[in-house]
């Protein structure tokens, strides 16, 4: 399959284009929907992953590693697991518990 500059890939597969090239996303917030194999300065917007960036919540890879996408009033961000949603004086301690874009079973968000 064509993996170099220009080819078509699919976002969020490993290591869909060659060696110093990205799967830029056709359209933004879409995982495993379609791209373009470019070098990452040629995709517009950049993709923001890291601490504090917007990301979907439905999305695997909207954060960082060690960042979960957390609800916040008015959207979604990235954030360390324990500041996402908890209940008062504890760290979260599962996904389902705190992390799945909904506070649960009396937790709140830490934002």
């Amino acid at each position: 399959p064509c993996t170099g500059y220009g080819c078509g890939c699919r976002t969020g597969t490993f290591a869909p284009c060659d060696a110093g090239l990205i799967c830029c996303a056709d359209s933004i917030g879409i995982s495993g929907g379609p791209g373009t194999c470019l070098p990452d300065y040629q995709c517009a917007p950049a993709t923001c992953t890291g601490y504090g960036c917007q990301c979907g919540f439905r999305d695997p890879f909207g954060c960082d590693g060690g960042l979960v996408c957390c609800a916040v009033l008015g959207g979604f961000t990235c954030a360390g697991f324990s500041e996402c949603c908890r209940r008062p004086g504890d760290d979260c301690v599962t996904d389902s518990q705190c992390c799945s874009g909904f506070c649960l079973d009396g937790a709140v968000c830490s934002f």
